[in-house]
């Protein structure tokens, strides 16, 4: 029995023997070298020599290479197949002691992507999978100097959000944050909120929960928001340079410090220093620059990243211990700087986690979060407060509490609501913060138009809102519409009221005298592309009818995912007819008619003056919604990785002329997402029918987005065709229509020498619509995005080609001008 054993023991040795490389490392001088990596590529295999040059190592079970490598020698590497003869090594390395910055300077450095390469193979098994953690985060945001005027415009009147008090600080935002995550990774995630202390707007600028400050660096892509290819994605090396740039101990584990340098500067990408644990391979620590533009966040020019971990002695993992980000803007001319950091404590396993566990309740905040005491927050404060941080938070609640609430808040609109004869043209806001009222006047400029049926024109009105503390919001409004060449004004007004914000159910009454396109919205042709075209070109896109109405609408969430609207109206509608024969500016030049079936009719309607009941009801779901909850409303968060659902039905009856009657059904979807590091993918589909084929009037008809300018008016055109006359292919009967664009956001161009440079992105593009009677229409594009100038880029650039009845029909150049949806409709 002994026998055996022994022969036993000896064959386990012998295959382990066989199963390992072992061998010498020497230098060109045949001294023996300590302290050299020997690593596999493609695997985590690493061991070092010891002082007399000596290694083994466990033999990889297919063919790859193994590493040799020390500082001021050159590495080497051999190639390895299972089934050589002997499984000896012995390598000299050359010394490079005469080019003492060869180890760092290097390019490539292959220990260093082994390192990262480890990391990345762990990263599933890196941290915890089910767990809870304690989060407390504080922010400040303040203004870095004392600029105050812009163009002779005040910066309170030009941003509110901005206007701080800088006797006191430069603070225009300061908060505070205490709550619980919870964590079944990957893929699900929830906050509770326990309390929070705000001071000022944020502008936007949105990392304080543990939602947005959730900075993964085992993911593809760090965050939501910071959209960078992180240094541990399988894909990594495609992006960056990493080199070892030291190793030291911490509590008894080697820490190596990887320089993280990007290929190509203008791509989605960070630089800076990771830090990783021998053996484990997690990591130790982060520190990173981000160029934001790279990112597409405009608000920001510069973020820094800094992570640390610390070793989990109960859970014998390394876990996130505190995340510092700061980062450096401007709005407008008014640069500033901010701050968020945070810390997380108490990590707790929780085996028992399940799907189930998780809801579409992504963030909680509990009942009275915003009115924690001083205990409460001596207990979850885990950065303490700056003197100047106290003292902001100690004038805010001052103020809250004090009996002269109402005379401090008049005090703070007195500077907001300083009128001046500019805002006459601009448009005007009056506060009154302590009742929770606004006023507006809408102004002159952003609605001057032209058009051959008014002239020159203008759209002008009162807005009255009233917020209540139990989020009840009511708001009317007048409107006034007036052509100086028609000479005739047109009045119309609103009443809405929204009863709460969990269901977000509102109720709208409307009513009055208006002209409108013809189209499904209310200006399918933008107001201030058909000026300039018609004042200056002669070029009358857009054509008008007018509308008496008056109109009840409602709609509210039924439940997370689906909201409902409805809406019944009267309309008495009325044939336009052109005011004005010839461009203001280009005499020379004639209008064409306002009737949109045939523009050479000067004479003839495109429809019989009629008056029609309208009934509208649609709904919309949203598949995989979340909801960010508080004791009073709710916040219903579009973002989907499913296409966006929507039906409608709309019912035409008792028309005054029968054959106007019709009902409509249709279904449509839109799509946006990103792709990872290949860009993002936008589609849009809708099809339709008219169920009776009534010869109904021309507005009521389907519309398309077409386009007849050079001009682009949209960010994307997913639901727009750039060649496609505006009413060549509206119809009563059924249609299908789709619209696909992929943009590369820089994964094409910023391979590409010098137009790296340019910030360009590349987008693609394919629109089709079949509608019943007509052949199919086409349209391929291909274009440049992000088209501009330092962080202004709001122009795309974009080549059409359309065919028609399976051959080529038009081409053209389209400027996009993707801010044209923001001036004015």
């Amino acid at each position: 029995m002994n026998k055996l054993l022994l022969v036993l023991t000896l064959l386990l040795l012998h295959l382990n023997a066989l199963a390992q490389i072992s061998g010498r490392i020497i230098s060109n001088k045949g001294v023996p070298l300590e302290q050299v990596a020997v690593f596999v590529e493609n695997t985590t295999l690493l061991t070092f020599t010891d002082k007399w040059g000596n290694f083994t190592i466990e033999e990889p079970a297919k063919n790859t290479y193994i590493f040799f490598q020390k500082e001021t020698y050159e590495t080497k590497k051999i190639s390895w197949h299972p089934k050589r003869s002997s499984n000896k090594i012995e390598i000299a390395l050359e010394s490079t002691i005469l080019d003492p910055n060869f180890f760092s300077t290097k390019p490539l450095d292959p220990f260093a992507l082994f390192i990262v390469q480890a990391a990345s193979k762990n990263r599933k098994t890196a941290e915890m999978s089910k767990y809870t953690v304690d989060f407390y985060s504080k922010a400040s945001l303040e203004l870095s100097n004392n600029r105050a005027k812009f163009l002779g415009q005040e910066r309170k009147d030009l941003n509110p959000a901005l206007d701080t008090d800088t006797v006191h600080d430069k603070f225009f935002y300061l908060s505070e944050l205490s709550s619980s995550l919870t964590f079944k990774k990957p893929d699900y995630f929830k906050e509770r909120v326990l309390g929070m202390k705000e001071s000022g707007n944020n502008n936007g600028l949105e990392f304080l929960t543990g939602t947005d400050a959730h900075i993964d660096f085992y993911r593809k892509e760090i965050s939501p928001t910071l959209k960078v290819i992180s240094p541990l994605a399988p894909i990594a090396p495609s992006y960056y340079f990493f080199q070892l740039e030291r190793s030291f101990k911490s509590n008894n584990h080697t820490i190596y410090q990887i320089k993280v340098t990007p290929k190509r500067s203008n791509e989605p990408v960070m630089e800076g220093f990771i830090y990783l644990v021998k053996d484990s391979w997690q990591l130790y620590a982060v520190d990173a620059k981000i160029k934001a533009a790279n990112i597409g966040v405009t608000k920001v020019d510069e973020f820094y990243l800094q992570q640390n971990f610390v070793f989990d002695e109960k859970h014998q993992t390394w876990v996130k211990d505190k995340q510092y980000l700061d980062l450096k803007g401007k709005f407008l001319v008014f640069n500033y700087y901010g701050s968020f950091k945070s810390t997380f404590t108490n990590y707790k396993i929780v085996d028992t986690l399940s799907k189930s566990d998780f809801t579409r309740e992504l963030i909680q905040y509990e009942k009275d979060f915003s009115k924690k005491g001083d205990y409460f927050w001596v207990m979850h404060r885990k950065i303490p407060l700056t003197e100047r941080e106290s003292n902001r938070f100690d004038r805010s609640e001052q103020l809250l509490e004090s009996r002269n609430v109402k005379l401090v808040l008049d005090s703070i609109d007195r500077g907001t609501n300083a009128f001046t004869l500019f805002k006459l043209i601009k448009g005007y806001e009056y506060h009154n913060s302590f009742k929770n009222r606004k006023y507006v006047y809408q102004g002159l400029i952003s609605s001057f138009a032209f058009n051959p049926v008014q002239g020159f024109n203008v759209n002008t009105g009162l807005v009255f809102t009233q917020n209540r503390k139990d989020e009840r919001k009511t708001e009317l409004g007048v409107v006034l519409s007036y052509g100086i060449e028609e000479d005739k004004p047109r009045f119309s007004g609103f009443a809405s009221h929204m009863f709460n914000k969990k269901n977000y159910n509102t109720l709208n009454l409307s009513g009055g005298m208006i002209i409108e396109q013809f189209g499904q919205e209310k200006a399918p042709i933008k107001n201030i592309i058909n000026s300039i075209a018609g004042a200056w070109f002669g070029k009358n896109f857009a054509k008008y009818y007018q509308k008496d109405f008056i109109k009840i609408a409602y709609e509210q969430y039924a439940f997370t995912g689906l909201k409902l609207k409805s809406s019944f109206e009267y309309a008495s509608r009325t044939p336009l007819f052109n005011n004005i024969i010839s461009p203001p500016f280009v005499p020379s030049l004639n209008f064409s008619s306002n009737n949109p079936i045939d523009d050479s009719n000067y004479t003839d309607a495109p429809f019989e003056s009629h008056s029609i009941f309208k009934f509208n009801a649609g709904i919309e779901l949203v598949f995989d919604q979340k909801i960010i909850s508080y004791s009073n409303q709710k916040q219903y968060i579009r973002n989907s990785k499913y296409p966006v659902l929507s039906l409608q039905l709309e019912k035409g009856l008792s028309s005054s002329i029968k054959k106007y009657d019709y009902t409509f059904i249709s279904l449509s979807t839109k799509y946006n997402s990103s792709i990872g590091s290949i860009g993002n993918l936008s589609f849009g589909f809708d099809t339709g029918k008219f169920i009776e084929q009534n010869d109904i009037a021309f507005m009521d008809y389907k519309h398309f987005y077409g386009n007849e300018t050079p001009i682009g008016s949209s960010p994307d055109y997913n639901k727009q065709f750039n060649l496609l006359p505006y009413y060549e292919y509206s119809t009563r009967k059924s249609y299908i229509e789709y619209h696909i664009e992929h943009d590369f956001k820089g994964f094409i161009i910023n391979k590409i020498p010098i137009l790296n440079k340019t910030r360009y992105s590349l987008i693609l593009g394919f629109h089709h619509l079949t509608v019943e009677d007509k052949s199919p229409y086409q349209e391929f594009s291909i274009g440049l995005n992000n088209f501009g100038f330092g962080k202004f880029r709001p122009f795309r650039i974009d080549y059409f080609r359309s065919n028609y009845n399976g051959g080529f029909k038009d081409q053209g150049i389209i400027l996009g001008i993707k801010v044209l949806d923001l001036i004015q409709k």
